[in-house]
């Protein structure tokens, strides 16, 4: 038999419902739009048709090293050999951001569109000049040419690991000659491909999925409005160990922002009052 307080709570329970105008969005249902994903198709070809094109160049510089090699020396490439490497890198490094296939002027569109999406889910109109910030896609740019110099930076370290490797091992008098070096170096391009193509999609996938997080605070702002609490869902067949943790969890609407990340599939609870 319920006391007279629990019967008071249950209630106030009932009428804070009725009465408190939550209102739950979920956001599973928003995908991804097929231009962007056609767009990516056509970046990555190109990104990895820049990034092949390394292996030509590479395997010029090695023939004609050998040509030149003293089969008394231990090391097969000497420091102008490393540095037409390097420079060949570069080359690379700069073709894949400046080339107008990166698109990278146009990663302003599916921030955009992201918060679209938000304002359909939460059945507010934005209006489109509200939507644009500058300062947003800067850093979006800016994130994306951190992500290009991070995978030049590894990528040129890997090269000088397998040369090093070389040169130890004709040190200890192994006869490993030159076209194991080339095969090497042509293994370690076609392993970075897969990095390679991720950072030709996934900050234009980061700034759709931010669009839509600053969408939702948008709208509850402009609606004078406040989020109660975010609940992070885990969705997709193999998610990542830290999203299979915070699946169910209540998080900010900022701590939302910081878990972005590439290949993430998962979506937002989200309670406004």
């Amino acid at each position: 038999m319920s006391t007279n307080i629990e019967t008071f709570f249950k209630k106030d329970l009932i009428r804070f419902e009725k009465e408190s105008n939550f209102e739950t969005y979920v956001f599973n249902s928003v995908v991804y739009p097929k231009i962007f994903e056609d767009m990516a198709k056509k970046r990555k070809e190109k990104y990895i048709k820049i990034f092949s094109g390394i292996k030509p160049k590479i395997e010029k510089i090695i023939k004609d090293a050998e040509i030149g090699f003293d089969k008394t020396a231990k090391h097969l490439l000497i420091g102008k050999n490393k540095e037409d490497i390097a420079i060949a890198i570069l080359a690379m490094r700069n073709e894949l951001i400046n080339n107008k296939n990166s698109n990278i002027d146009l990663i302003g569109d599916p921030y955009i569109s992201g918060q679209s999406e938000s304002s359909k889910v939460m059945k507010y109109k934005l209006e489109e000049k509200k939507m644009v910030n500058n300062k947003v896609v800067d850093f979006l740019k800016e994130e994306y040419k951190e992500d290009i110099n991070r995978f030049i930076e590894d990528f040129s370290e890997k090269i000088d690991n397998i040369s090093d490797i070389f040169d130890k091992k004709k040190n200890k008098g192994i006869n490993w000659n030159w076209v194991m070096l080339l095969t090497s170096i042509i293994a370690a391009i076609d392993s970075y491909e897969y990095r390679l193509s991720l950072i030709s999609t996934e900050p234009f996938r980061k700034a759709f999925k931010l669009g839509i997080i600053h969408g939702i605070e948008k709208v509850v702002e402009e609606q004078n409005r406040e989020i109660v609490n975010v609940i992070w869902q885990t969705t997709g067949d193999n998610p990542c160990e830290d999203c299979q943790a915070l699946d169910g969890q209540e998080i900010s609407i900022s701590e939302a922002e910081s878990y972005l990340h590439p290949n993430c599939s998962c979506t937002l609870r989200v309670v406004v009052r």
